[in-house]
């Protein structure tokens, strides 16, 4: 009795530590750092980063250029030949700026600090949502930690131009975590941060337009369980918020641009029904991170992680009990909406692509009974 009182006891006190939010953040920043600190001494591949630092170092080392930032694609270089205009990425442009000026030259350990800083911001937002989420403390810190050393993530912190996803990352979690403190609290600034970082999201890539869908399932299927049903002002704050945020934006991007509307719908539904097959690689690289690649094709990845990833996920939903069906297709949106976007690009495969899809996959593994026994289990230890 006594050596079980104590087993019980310790159990406790270790239960007590590893639920420390701190000294999860400690870990997280830690473990950051001795993952990716090697990438401080990395480099330009000169993929992209060539252009993006390199050629453009006048422009980002001026913070009079801001505006242009706004007013041009990414891959604008005065002097020089036009090359794509399909990418607007005015927040990674004010990001180069920064680190132009911190570095006083295109040195790439600044621009790879950068980098790292971003995984780790991310990784700390991730812990915050999973908590307000209603995930118990030490699975939160289970599947953040899964997401932190994800080798299929590594191209977002090692690679500069990579950072685009991160950035997107941080400030899709922050509007979510923003939202739901307005839902608890019903406090209008933190509508108005969440409309903020909403548009920053946007300003950072235009996948951030698929946090709208989200937030409406939210607010439809499990937010009214949890909220005064009577509550409808999100609905309409947030639709009018929205919109004030979208109207500009696309605007400065149709202008930045200037986009053929007809040949650019055209080229994403081509691109959909030729990238299709990709879908079953990101779902394997999500769970079986093997076959890596800088620029992977569909020929040269196996498909069969893809079906072993399906039948895992399966698995652990059936032997869940009491399945809450609504958080899970929550998870699953989550997953698919922000994967979406992939497919549409020429470039397909891209394994830092499922970065923030990754969010919705630990969204789904949360709900199961394999993550959710770790909160009583010995590994907490």
């Amino acid at each position: 009795m006594a050596k079980a009182k104590s087993d019980k006891i310790t159990t406790s006190s270790g239960s007590a530590i590893w639920s420390n939010m701190r000294l999860q953040m400690l870990v997280i920043i830690v473990l950051s750092f001795i993952l990716y600190g090697k990438a401080l001494k990395f480099g330009f591949n000169y993929l992209d980063d060539s252009i993006l630092v390199i050629d453009n170092y006048k422009l980002n080392s001026d913070y009079g250029n801001i505006p242009k930032a706004f007013s041009q694609h990414i891959f604008k270089v005065e002097g020089q030949p036009d090359r794509s205009h399909d990418y607007y990425r005015p927040l990674m442009t004010l990001s180069f700026m920064f680190d132009a000026h911190m570095a006083g030259s295109p040195a790439p350990y600044f621009y790879h600090f950068t980098n790292l800083l971003l995984h780790i911001l991310t990784g700390i937002l991730l812990l915050i949502f999973f908590k307000k989420f209603g995930v118990a403390p030490f699975p939160a810190f289970v599947l953040c930690l899964f997401f932190l050393v994800h080798p299929a993530l590594a191209q977002a912190v090692a690679w500069i131009p990579g950072r685009n996803d991160s950035l997107l990352a941080v400030f899709v979690l922050a509007a979510f975590i923003f939202l739901l403190r307005y839902l608890e609290e019903r406090k209008i600034y933190l509508l108005v941060l969440h409309m903020l970082m909403f548009v920053l999201g946007l300003f950072a890539k235009e996948n951030g337009i698929m946090l709208i869908p989200l937030v409406f399932f939210y607010l439809k299927f499990i937010a009214k369980d949890k909220f005064n049903t009577s509550f409808k002002a999100p609905y309409l704050w947030l639709g009018v918020g929205y919109f004030i945020c979208i109207l500009p934006w696309w605007l400065m991007r149709q202008a930045a641009l200037d986009a053929n509307n007809s040949t650019y719908v055209g080229n994403v539904i081509k691109n959909m029904i030729t990238n299709a097959p990709m879908i079953s690689q990101y779902i394997g690289k999500t769970i079986f991170p093997f076959d890596l690649s800088v620029l992977p094709t569909i020929r040269d990845t196996h498909f069969i992680y893809g079906i072993l990833a399906v039948a895992l996920v399966a698995v652990a939903l059936y032997f869940t009990p009491n399945k809450r069906w609504n958080y899970i297709l929550f998870g699953l949106l989550w997953y698919f909406i922000f994967l979406f976007p992939a497919l549409v690009s020429p470039f397909v495969g891209l394994e830092h692509r499922i970065y923030v899809p990754m969010f919705g996959f630990l969204l789904i593994m949360a709900e199961t009974k394999w993550i959710q026994e770790i909160e009583n289990s010995k590994f907490k230890m």
